[in-house]
C-alpha cells in the first residue's frame, strides 16, 4: 500500500493585507518551506539523577521561500509591492494548489496565521536569473483547516 506524496511545486505560500478577505500568491515562486520549533526550559532536579529534564517553554513558525524577480503578473505578489510589506503583519497561508496554478485544491489542508515579514532579499548573478527570498515570522498560533 503505497503513500500518495505531494509534489513541492504544488504547495504555495499566499500573503494578504486585507485582512484575509484576498489572498494572493508570491508572483514566480520557486520554493517554500513551513517551519515549527520549540523552545524549552531546563528543569533538572536532584531527583533526576543523571539525566537532564526540559519543559517546552514557547513554540514558534515561520514561512520562508524563494522566487524568480519578475514584476509582470498582477494577480500574483510582485518585488515592488512587497517592499512596502517588510515589518508588517500580514495574514499567510499556505496550502496545496494545482501544479503549474495558484487555485488552492478543495479538501486538501492549509495553515494560515498572522505573521510579519522579516526579510526580502534579491540576489542579481550575472547572466543568471534575478531572485528574491523572503522570511515570515509568524505570531501567535496558526490554524490548520481544510480549502474549501
Amino acid at each position: 500500500n503505497k503513500m500518495a506524496s505531494i509534489s513541492g511545486g504544488e504547495i504555495r505560500v499566499f500573503l494578504s493585507t486585507d485582512g484575509g478577505t484576498t489572498y494572493k500568491a508570491f508572483a514566480y515562486e520557486s520554493d517554500c518551506s513551513f517551519e515549527l520549533t520549540a523552545d524549552t526550559r531546563e528543569i533538572t532536579s536532584k531527583d533526576d539523577a543523571v539525566f537532564r529534564s526540559y519543559v517546552t517553554s514557547a513554540k514558534a513558525w515561520t514561512i520562508t521561500g524563494s522566487a524568480i524577480y519578475g514584476d509582470d503578473d498582477a494577480s500574483e505578489w510582485n518585488p515592488d509591492e512587497i517592499y512596502a510589506e517588510l515589518g508588517e503583519s500580514v495574514d499567510v497561508r499556505i496550502t496545496q494548489v494545482a501544479a503549474g496554478g495558484v487555485a488552492p485544491v478543495v479538501g486538501e489542508s492549509k495553515i494560515e496565521g498572522s505573521a510579519i515579514l522579516t526579510s526580502f532579499s534579491g540576489s542579481f548573478a550575472d547572466k543568471d536569473n534575478g531572485t528574491y527570498s523572503f522570511n515570515l515570522q509568524g505570531s501567535g498560533a496558526f490554524t490548520v483547516g481544510t480549502n474549501a
